[in-house]
């Protein structure tokens, strides 16, 4: 009987601290990120025991879950009542961690945590919950929920390996012979100025040679992207060609990576044609190695320099269509009209120490009629 009693007595005070603390109502604001909260006092509410992911800036594989804890914290928390216990923190600065207990009672670290949305923290000294939290955490982990489970980022790459998989099977049984050092083929068709199709199928990627796609929209790349591909159409389309490898065998969309030769005709004397080196040298290609390819790199930088400091090729004619479409886009203004108006709206006179040096947005003939207009002299 008196050592119930003691067993009794020492459990009361072993639990009495977290009960010996009320909970206190306050009003969440606005929920500021997955573990803080603005509260109507002005104070910043930490949640105690929950790690939560970063959902301004998530890792790719957490951004599913960075969001899905965002909204559930704005849906069940923001502009509620809630009920918050502090453990053994008062507060650093104006930072105060609390234990936090929702309308309906569930203690929200608890339903977090179960949900699989973030992980468990144990934070010194506020420990009082602890056991409870790391419940949580561990039902989630044995049912695989949130974090736990398999993130559609993950069921993407498993998918993607598995359809490589047999990708890479078919594809070897139709073009495996084309993974030699040394290949043959014949060109059916330019997609791009890097890039074509070989009668059998299979497609080729210049190696070290990078071009805009022939619809790319953007000024300028368009007609890049064009001029390239009809060079390249120019030098390769429907003749035999040879091609060799680097160390790179496969692109990700199952194009080779080689070296194009166009060989020498019986009789012929000299070098084979190097379509790499040419659409470097020519002004329709721009230099790309992969991190593992090193042959004729040097070289075709070399050439590449050459080429910017000349203008050579899509360099030159693509740079003259875009300056053509920008003066064409922006009207002509008389840079010594009597009245001009600076980017900031501001009106200059001659009088002005910066009218010489302006280059005017709008011009007018006369003040008046710059104030009609809404402009305003400059102080």
């Amino acid at each position: 009987m008196k050592y119930t009693y003691l067993l009794s007595v020492f459990t009361f005070f072993l639990i009495s601290p977290v009960f010996s603390l009320d909970w206190q109502p306050a009003k969440v604001i606005r929920t500021i990120d997955t573990e803080h909260a603005l509260l109507a006092n002005g104070n910043v509410l930490q949640l105690i025991g929950f790690d939560g992911p970063d959902h301004l800036f998530p890792s790719f594989e957490e951004r599913g879950t960075a969001r899905r804890t965002f909204q559930l914290l704005k849906l069940i928390f923001e502009t509620q009542t809630i009920k918050i216990l502090k453990d053994q923190t008062d507060h650093i600065h104006n930072i105060y961690p609390r234990h936090v207990k929702l309308k309906n009672g569930d203690n929200l670290t608890t339903l977090l945590l179960s949900k699989g949305l973030g992980t468990f923290r144990s934070r010194e000294p506020d420990t009082h919950f602890d056991n409870t939290y790391k419940k949580a955490e561990l039902s989630a982990i044995e049912n695989k929920h949130g974090r736990w489970g398999r993130s559609s980022f993950q069921k993407n790459a498993e998918y993607k390996k598995k359809i490589a998989g047999v990708m890479t099977l078919r594809w070897r049984k139709k073009h495996g012979h084309l993974l030699a050092p040394i290949s043959i083929g014949r060109v059916k068709s330019v997609e791009r100025g890097n890039k074509f199709t070989l009668e059998s199928g299979a497609c080729v990627r210049l190696l070290g040679v990078a071009t805009p796609s022939p619809v790319n929209t953007r000024r300028g790349h368009k007609c890049f992207g064009e001029q390239s591909r009809d060079y390249l159409a120019g030098l390769i389309l429907g003749k035999k060609i040879e091609f060799t490898k680097d160390i790179s065998q496969l692109d990700d969309r199952y194009c080779l990576i080689r070296h194009v030769w166009i060989p020498l005709k019986a009789k012929q004397m000299g070098s084979p044609l190097h379509i790499n080196k040419k659409m470097i040298a020519s002004g329709f290609g721009k230099v790309s190695f992969p991190l593992i390819d090193q042959k004729f790199k040097k070289t075709f930088f070399e050439l590449q320099e050459n080429v910017y400091k000349n203008s050579l090729g899509g360099w030159l004619n693509c740079a003259a269509e875009t300056f053509a479409q920008k003066q064409k886009s922006k009207p002509s203004i008389d840079p010594d009209c009597p009245v001009k108006i600076s980017k900031s709206g501001k009106i200059h006179l001659p009088s002005s120490g910066w009218y010489k040096r302006l280059t005017p947005v709008k011009c007018f003939q006369n003040i008046e009629n710059a104030r009609k207009a809404g402009f305003n002299e400059a102080n």
